[in-house]
């Protein structure tokens, strides 16, 4: 690491950088002689990556049972299965979205993009929500004018949540801090979405 920090940015920044980096160490530990390869790193640096690794590691599981987990909670509350598949197929494509939206923009997958992934899954699932309550309540017959009904009750909320979200993220796009930049870029690429 050098004096300024940049490297460990990157790292922190690239969690399969992340990996390579600690099983080179973890090799070279190994590879050593006598009680050397019984040691302990004593770095704080080597600190860091172990629970980088448990932080994605409670990420990636985070972004494959939080969806199942508001579908469930979609279907308590609707009581249909048609909506709470429909609800889980808008989630997953708001999360496929942003990811994508973040690859076309060759952002890695790090700390900061990994804690606002799990805040848009929220967001998401608000959003979802609302629409599938006025779907569900709607007394209209048809699942066309349902749908419409839907929308034109609930999408003035919508859209106000989404626009004051907007306004609290579109100062962190001004930051000098680029994890706080970061974190304005994902939001808004949501917002977007």
């Amino acid at each position: 690491f050098d004096a300024r920090g940049t490297a460990a940015l990157r790292l922190l920044a690239d969690p399969q950088l992340l990996a390579h980096y600690k099983q080179e160490w973890e090799g070279w530990f190994r590879s050593l002689e006598g009680v050397a390869a019984r040691g302990v790193s004593s770095c704080p640096k080597w600190n860091m990556l172990a629970t980088e690794d448990a932080f994605f590691r409670g990420v990636y599981s985070a972004l494959l049972w939080t969806p199942l987990f508001s579908m469930a909670a979609v279907l308590v509350f609707s009581r249909s299965l048609a909506v709470a598949y429909a609800a889980l197929f808008c989630l997953l494509g708001m999360v496929a979205s942003v990811l994508g939206l973040m690859r076309l923009f060759s952002m890695p997958l790090g700390v900061v993009e990994a804690l606002a992934l799990s805040l848009i899954i929220g967001l998401s699932v608000d959003y979802i929500i609302h629409a599938a309550h006025a779907y569900t309540h709607s007394l209209l017959p048809d699942r066309f004018y349902k749908s419409r009904a839907a929308l034109l009750a609930r999408l003035p909320s919508v859209v106000a949540a989404a626009l004051t979200t907007l306004a609290a993220v579109l100062p962190l796009l001004l930051a000098r801090l680029l994890p706080l930049r970061d974190f304005g870029v994902v939001f808004l690429f949501v917002t977007a979405v």
